[in-house]
């Protein structure tokens, strides 16, 4: 009996140790992901999309979930809505930009930009 009483406090001890030393993006919630700047900076328009794909168009920001510069090699956090996002981009050293991107934004996956 006493070894019971031993195992359950050494079982949430390791459970709490175990969840704690998970890498971040293990426990990334369910309607975020990172976009990913490659060789150049880029700035980046990200719209939320419901889960049938179609615009989620609000009167004072459009939809818009973030609009910034992100440098070469960082990243930034996006939370989605509904776990589906529209992404625009532009090199800072390129005038052509590249938009219409849909796709999945869920536990933390990476989208790269170039």
């Amino acid at each position: 009996m006493k070894t019971i009483y031993m195992m359950v406090p050494l079982s949430i001890l390791f459970v709490f140790l175990a969840v704690s030393l998970l890498p971040p993006d293990a426990t990334a919630s369910p309607n975020s992901c990172r976009i990913k700047a490659g060789n150049t900076d880029v700035y980046v328009r990200v719209f939320n999309r419901d889960p049938n794909g179609n615009p989620i168009r609000r009167d004072y920001d459009f939809g818009e979930v973030y609009r910034g510069v992100i440098k070469k090699g960082e990243s930034k956090k996006i939370t989605s809505s509904y776990g589906r996002i529209e992404y625009r981009y532009r090199s800072m050293s390129n005038s052509r930009g590249y938009g219409g991107n849909i796709t999945l934004c869920n536990r933390g996956n990476t989208i790269r930009v170039p």
